[in-house]
């Protein structure tokens, strides 16, 4: 009979931490957007003993423990944070000093049926969608990938007091990160995107952007993508 005494070092919570230091790693505009914290915290091991008799495994003090590994289930929210990094330094607008910044986007229909520029599907196959612009068919592409934010409809052209072509208003993205952080910050410091007519896709400032508590953000829509691109 062999007896097998492994000793592992504990991964829950440790029994006690202190902050020792703190520094700024990234800062965009004066605001820090991530930390370097050095914590001083007690490290906990245990041992386990165990009685081989052949092939067969016995925990003598009935407190044995299971050695697989596990997946970190912190990956998607780490994950998402560096990604929030990239796109504050990529939307970065040095012309008015904003992060997390978007475009004002538009589409139009017409009521009589000739086209409809602002429809979600049918673009290979609709003649009809020949006269949208560009701009239009750019901004289709964007709603598949959910990089807008739909601001409403309006009347934009009238003959005779009827409405013969109508708009929608949208804030257009470069990226998911981008649309997501708008949204929800924006919500958060009860900010709003315009009107229908004038939307307002600017980012954000330094000062809004330190009042944003990104623990709060629903990455959800993010985690799917990352999920889905990720190579295991």
């Amino acid at each position: 009979d062999t007896y097998l005494t492994p000793t592992r070092a504990v991964t829950g919570a440790p029994l006690t931490c202190v902050e020792k230091s703190q520094t700024c790693k990234t800062q965009i505009l004066g605001v820090c957007l991530e930390y370097d914290v050095t914590l001083d915290c007690e490290e906990r091991t245990c041992k386990a003993s165990n009685l081989q008799c052949g092939e067969t495994f016995f925990c003598i003090d009935g407190d044995c423990y299971d050695e697989e590994q596990k997946q970190n289930d912190n990956f998607s929210e780490a994950a998402s944070g560096l990604a929030a990094l990239g796109e504050a330094a990529k939307s970065f607008s040095a012309e008015n000093l904003r992060v997390f910044t978007g475009n004002a986007a538009s589409c139009s229909k017409k009521p009589i049926g000739l086209s409809d520029c602002c429809a979600d599907s049918g673009w290979g196959n609709n003649i009809g969608l020949t006269q949208c612009s560009e701009e239009e068919k750019s901004l289709s592409d964007a709603k598949e990938k959910k990089l807008t934010i739909e601001l409403g409809e309006y009347c934009a052209e009238k003959v005779l007091g009827v409405c013969i072509r109508k708009k929608k208003s949208y804030c257009q993205f470069d990226s998911k990160m981008t649309r997501i952080i708008q949204e929800q910050g924006k919500q958060q410091l009860d900010l709003g995107f315009g009107s229908k007519k004038h939307p307002d896709c600017s980012g954000f400032t330094p000062e809004q952007l330190q009042q944003v508590d990104f623990s709060k953000i629903d990455m959800s829509d993010f985690y799917e993508d990352l999920n889905a691109n990720m190579e295991l």
